[in-house]
């Protein structure tokens, strides 16, 4: 099983990056790893080289810091689509991604016959949350690459600096292809925001990648050499969520038996 996994990322988010990938192979992921670096500096293209790390870079001027942001965002499928036929699987995750735990059971997904896995929200007709797409695996095969490209199109229709062109084409494309494609709902261990002390994956969705404490002290023990004072306060404080997560849990358990 020959497999990759894409990122993007612009200089705003590369350190981010680097502690997602520190992650992966903390994990025993040593497959390939391409990512997409938008106006990177040399320090950045030295590290992804220093790493081998495989990367593409494009250089582009824009009016608002939101239109890159946005861009960023719906590059990526155009981005995937270029080597994807390298590969049997793929998989994408944002930067602000960081895996806890080993993470093989992820591509179960190509195991067993899946074209695609995505978490797949109840959003009603609402096609902007219809999927949460910071972490995509894709099966490659004919019915995935036609839905690639159309997923592009879908993006290049909605605009390509629009903030949640992505979301919209992805959601998009798949009602348009949803008879053709063996869909596997992505298990919320893999993308979780709520930060559960046993998921697999946490993500820093929207402004809790810079307030949420517990992510925090995650990236700090991974930037952090080992027993050094910010790493030993960062595991400390871990520990910590990890105890009161489970006695409020008991204490939620003994307060609906007593009242119910």
């Amino acid at each position: 099983m020959k497999r990759c996994i894409y990122c993007v990322s612009d200089s705003g988010y590369f350190e981010k990056f680097k502690i997602f990938f520190r992650s992966l192979r903390k994990y025993n992921y040593c497959d390939d790893v391409r990512i997409l670096l938008i106006n990177p500096t040399d320090n950045e293209i030295s590290w992804v080289e220093k790493h081998n790390v495989k990367y593409e870079v494009k250089e582009k001027k824009f009016e608002k810091v939101e239109d890159m942001k946005g861009y960023c965002a719906n590059i990526r499928g155009t981005f995937i689509r270029k080597t994807i036929n390298q590969y049997d699987v793929v998989a994408y995750f944002d930067v602000d991604s960081i895996v806890r735990r080993d993470f093989e059971s992820f591509f179960n997904f190509y195991r067993k016959g899946f074209d695609l896995q995505v978490l797949k929200r109840n959003s009603g007709s609402n096609l902007q949350k219809m999927f949460a797409v910071g972490v995509i695996g894709i099966s490659v095969n004919e019915t995935t690459l036609k839905f690639v490209d159309l997923w592009i199109e879908k993006i290049s229709e909605e605009g390509l600096h629009n903030w949640f062109s992505d979301q919209i084409g992805f959601a998009r494309a798949y009602i348009d292809l949803e008879s053709e494609l063996k869909f596997r709902k992505l298990e919320m261990s893999y993308i979780d925001w709520g930060f559960h002390p046993f998921s697999k994956v946490w993500v820093g969705k929207g402004e809790r990648k810079n307030e949420v404490r517990v992510y925090k002290a995650q990236e700090t023990v991974l930037l952090e050499k080992p027993f050094s004072f910010k790493y030993i306060l960062s595991q400390i404080f871990l520990l910590k969520y990890i105890v009161i997560f489970f006695l409020n849990r008991i204490k939620l358990k003994l307060h609906r038996k007593l009242f119910s």
